[in-house]
């Protein structure tokens, strides 16, 4: 044990010796890293889109060849008449030309992906006699999407025509390579500096180069790899051990704030369910299926239909919970006194009101501020208050509304 201790003093001290410095960013500023559709899919779209630069159209073909969309040969992706658009038929990004050629990117950071998405979206651009279609799907580490989302279409496509992306890899690759193509459009390379910062802290490549050096060389001392590899299993268990304690201080605050929602908890709640530290286990699983989508959850007393939480996808967000195509007056009835409170956000068939919580924190892989919040006894539990405040104001349009 003395071992491990040692060498975790070892890595505290280089990091210290080697500080970071604090650097504006202005899309931090602006909107959460986790925005998928405000700001990494608008932001990629404007420089993928030849009107908005000088570069012209060198970003988007060197982003299509990042990407492995073939671009010269047989079947390949013609670049006559490129067009860009953001958001269109529900597609994150989509990039179409003159031959009704298309490139479909769907871009997932914290959400989920919805029944047959993939597949309708792919079906749809056939529909309207775009083909072939190339298919991507972008992640912050480039998973795969859910089976239901692809529906077979991974199987019916070929090699080329479906692919999945990452941040960490096919996007970093195409900013570092567009900062240093736009020396002579000084705006754009700022911004894609400040973007690319976003994107290094996103996907954890945001250590100092002498830091990470010094790291390396520390591990290939002695055993040391052999003590990182037993240090890498713990931090897995550490991270469990941290999402239980959160929890558990989501659920004190709860009832600080209001104690009558502990009183009507939902079979599916984590207060209830034995298996709790089981599902927190399976959410940090690689490759884990059905390990998202578990919470705290409260019925109003008058609402049966209903429930009220909060749940985790990477993130947590509170929810207004009630199956739409099941119970489509309870739906409609909850999207409406919702309005009526003045309280707005997102929804979808499952859930007539979404919203994410404070902070956007990426639970699944923390980044150093979400580790910062866990860690610190005191922060983890104002980031508590605040998710049960969210939660709250939800319970109380219901049980107030007789």
């Amino acid at each position: 044990m003395q071992k491990h201790t040692d060498l975790l003093l070892l890595v505290a001290l280089l990091r210290r010796s080697v500080p970071k410095t604090p650097r504006f960013n202005l899309f931090l500023a602006l909107r959460g890293a986790g925005d998928e559709v405000r700001l990494h899919s608008r932001f990629i779209g404007a420089l993928l889109d030849p009107e908005n630069h000088v570069l012209g159209h060198e970003l988007l073909i060197n982003f299509l060849r990042e990407i492995e969309v073939p671009i010269a040969g047989p079947d390949s992706f013609s670049l006559l008449g490129l067009r860009v658009q953001v958001e269109h038929m529900g597609i994150d990004l989509l990039i179409t030309n003159a031959d009704r050629q298309a490139v479909l990117i769907e871009n997932k950071i914290f959400a989920g992906d919805q029944e047959k998405q993939l597949r309708r979206y792919h079906d749809e651009l056939l529909a309207r006699k775009f083909s072939p279609v190339f298919v991507r799907y972008l992640t912050i580490d480039g998973h795969a999407p859910a089976e239901d989302s692809l529906s077979g279409l991974d199987k019916e496509l070929p090699d080329n025509g479906y692919q999945c992306i990452s941040y960490a890899k096919h996007i970093r690759g195409w900013l570092e390579s567009g900062e240093r193509m736009a020396t002579r459009d000084i705006p754009v390379r700022e911004s894609i500096s400040q973007y690319l910062a976003v994107i290094n802290s996103l996907t954890g490549s945001d250590q100092e180069e002498t830091y990470m050096n010094g790291l390396v060389e520390t591990l290939l001392i002695g055993e040391n790899m052999r003590l990182a590899r037993d240090v890498r299993s713990a931090y897995t268990h550490g991270l469990v051990e941290l999402q239980d304690r959160l929890w558990t201080d989501i659920e004190a605050a709860l009832s600080d704030i209001d104690a009558q929602i502990t009183e009507y908890p939902t079979t599916a709640s984590l207060n209830v369910l034995a298996e709790r530290k089981s599902l927190i286990n399976n959410f940090y699983r690689p490759g884990a299926r059905n390990n998202k989508h578990y919470g705290l959850y409260f019925s109003p007393p008058e609402f049966p239909l209903v429930s009220i939480g909060i749940e985790i996808e990477s993130s947590l967000y509170s929810a207004v919970i009630c199956d739409g195509l099941q119970q489509p007056a309870g739906y409609e009835q909850a999207k409406k006194m919702l309005a009526d409170a003045d309280i707005h956000g997102q929804h979808n068939a499952g859930a007539p009101f979404w919203r994410w919580s404070p902070g956007q924190y990426n639970l699944q892989d923390p980044d150093e501020t979400t580790l910062a919040m866990l860690c610190d006894e005191k922060k983890r539990r104002e980031f508590a208050s605040t998710c049960a405040e969210d939660v709250i104001e939800l319970w109380r349009v219901f049980v107030n509304s007789k």
